[in-house]
């Protein structure tokens, strides 16, 4: 059987990168927050889970005017699906 392992590393920043690093780490919070509240909102009014190419189309469309690329925000839905398994 296989077992996932999500490892976080904390790296430092220097100090002007602080704002910079605070930005980007609000804005992916604010992507992973989106596809996890907008899954579980579709499971529990239409009572299907939605598929990940559906979230990350969805979540591309929702979050165009958020500043982060467009890799990062489907990494973020890739996060949320590979922490179900």
């Amino acid at each position: 059987m296989l077992r996932r392992l999500i490892l976080t590393i904390k790296i430092p920043v220097p100090q002007k990168l602080n704002k910079t690093a605070d930005k980007i780490n609000r804005n992916a919070a604010r992507v992973y927050s989106k596809t996890l509240s907008f899954v579980r909102k579709i499971y529990q009014k239409k009572g299907f889970w939605l598929s990940q190419n559906t979230v990350q189309r969805y979540i591309l469309r929702w979050g165009a005017d958020i500043p982060l690329h467009t890799h990062s925000k489907q990494a973020m839905v890739q996060q949320y699906f590979n922490a179900l398994k």
